[in-house]
């Protein structure tokens, strides 16, 4: 997949981690017992290590979730995705028909994607459907709202966080600030990412949530580049007093297994 809004294209470095590293990681994250951890990526479904490090960390921490783009094709390896035992399970879905989803997810997205949401269902797996808003399907939200309902109530939505779409401006005329005031009294979906940019020095995202990369790295900023979330979206976070030591303790600890290689 190339996802039209997504950095992952400008990286330049694909390295991953060890299956040994990311052990490691796990270990020292579980120490802190009320950390949650979240499986994303690119798409994580696809690396070799996933099925035996997800395992890992859902043995040692309580809260695990995974985020993917649903496009896997192995009935049978979706169903042992389901059954692994994620706290929740996002699959990403911009549209409620081919023509829409697939313009900014790929040709072909759209069925793989119903079919992984239809199995998740079949298993009872706890799962959420993330919509991105963009010009390409932003007359359409409440449509795929409703089509998504079918098969999850959890359904969250998110603003274009991109100036522009594979270097073309995103059409400053789209209604994409009135379907988020829309949006915001549905009872039924959670809006996130309705504000246009931060500021990084007091931006409390880059206290409470951030990154391990792929190559072990700590990662000061979860979005640093295309972050769309407020401060007052964390004030809850912020009564969490184990995260600003697990961060400062993360990162020394990233620091001395490197140092120690």
């Amino acid at each position: 997949m190339r996802c039209t809004y997504c950095n992952h294209p400008i990286m330049k470095d694909f390295s991953e981690m060890t299956l040994e590293k990311g052990k490691e990681l796990i270990d020292f994250i579980s120490e802190f017992g009320e950390t949650k951890l979240l499986i994303t990526g690119g798409e994580p479904t696809t690396n070799e290590k996933f099925f035996e490090l997800s395992k890992y960390a859902i043995k040692k921490i309580s809260f695990v979730s995974l985020c993917t783009n649903g496009t896997l094709t192995d009935e049978k390896e979706i169903r042992k995705i389901a059954n692994l035992g994620f706290s929740n399970i996002t699959i990403s879905a911009d549209g409620h028909e081919e023509k829409t989803n697939d313009l900014t997810r790929g040709n072909g997205s759209f069925v793989r994607l119903v079919n992984f949401a239809r199995i998740l269902k079949e298993e009872n797996a706890n799962f959420s459907i993330h919509t991105v808003i963009s010009k390409y399907n932003n007359d359409n939200i409440e449509e795929i709202i409703n089509y998504w309902k079918e098969y999850t109530p959890n359904i969250e939505v998110s603003n274009q966080l991109k100036k522009t779409i594979k270097n073309q401006p995103i059409d400053k005329e789209s209604n994409i600030k009135k379907t988020n005031a829309k949006l915001i009294t549905n009872k039924h979906i959670t809006l996130v990412g309705t504000e246009k940019g931060c500021d990084y020095d007091v931006c409390p995202i880059n206290k409470y949530l951030f990154e391990i990369n792929p190559k072990g790295e700590f990662v000061d900023c979860f979005w640093k580049n295309t972050c769309a979330i407020t401060p007052t979206s964390f004030e809850k976070l912020k009564q969490i007093k184990k995260i600003e030591n697990l961060r400062k303790e993360l990162k020394k600890f990233v620091r001395d297994t490197d140092e120690n290689k």
